[in-house]
């Protein structure tokens, strides 16, 4: 499967948008990251159902039981320019 992705309009870095559990799309990190979810967590993850999910990052293969999931981590997080991106939407 072959993910579709588009530059960032501040930063230029690739993004992919995924659809929320609200029906908004979300701009992504296209590498996707485990994380299990334990506690407040260090890292948002959005899954391909648009479920997010707060945790640790984690090398666990995906494993609802044990609560290890496969995500995208939200672009505002890793965009250099979020902030000044954040400003002009307003």
């Amino acid at each position: 499967m072959q993910i579709r992705t588009t530059p960032c309009r501040a930063c230029g870095r690739p993004i992919m948008f995924i659809r929320t559990a609200r029906g908004r799309y979300l701009p992504v990190d296209p590498d996707p990251v485990l994380t299990v979810r334990r506690g407040p967590g260090q890292v948002t993850i959005v899954t391909p159902r648009g479920e997010v999910i707060r945790g640790y990052e984690t090398q666990e293969p995906p494993d609802p039981e044990i609560g290890a999931h496969a995500g995208y981590v939200p672009h505002w997080q890793t965009c250099p320019l979020a902030e000044e991106f954040r400003r002009e939407a307003r």
